[in-house]
């Protein structure tokens, strides 16, 4: 019979993600990880996996928690396709210096991975068919909407890796 958890899993998970936002995916040591989340290494393993797994089940949460609702904004049958993309842009807070957890792994060596950089790839793509949705009320051509959905997913890449470099 396996022994219960020392500790909640959820919790800590929601710890690691706060540290590979920090710290970047590379720069998280797993000591650092063990040390915020208040886990031994094995518990880390068990749960998780490795640092790895550790990230990308991280990195999911931070899309649940934060890119998620823009989308689901973005998707929205409500209001005008440039009034749902300026409310997105618009949500972007002024004072977040950590930029975005999925938009730094992006810019950092996260991307080297080719299991990390296929999770970042596929999120980036949600944004872009997000914003391609809402731009189909002013622009009926998709190949002219597919750019400019991408045109405005490296528009809020650039915002959100600036912010972290504090520009």
């Amino acid at each position: 019979m396996a022994r219960p958890y020392s500790f909640d899993p959820k919790a800590a998970l929601e710890t690691a993600m706060h540290v590979f936002w920090r710290d970047g995916y590379d720069m998280a040591s797993l000591s650092s990880l063990q040390s915020a989340m208040g886990i031994q290494r094995g518990s880390l393993y068990q749960e998780f996996g490795s640092k790895k797994g550790l990230f990308l089940k991280a990195l999911d949460r931070y899309v649940e928690d934060f890119v998620d609702p823009g989308i689901a904004l973005l998707m929205s049958p409500d209001g005008a396709g440039q009034d749902r993309i300026d409310q997105f842009f618009a949500l972007i807070p002024d004072d977040e210096k950590r930029g975005c957890l999925l938009c730094n792994s992006a810019a950092g060596a996260a991307g080297t991975d080719d299991d990390v950089r296929s999770a970042i790839s596929e999120q980036l793509e949600r944004l872009r068919k997000a914003f391609d949705y809402a731009l189909a009320d002013d622009d009926p051509d998709p190949a002219h909407r597919r750019a400019k959905a991408e045109q405005l997913t490296q528009m809020y890449i650039g915002i959100r890796v600036e912010a972290r470099a504090g520009s």
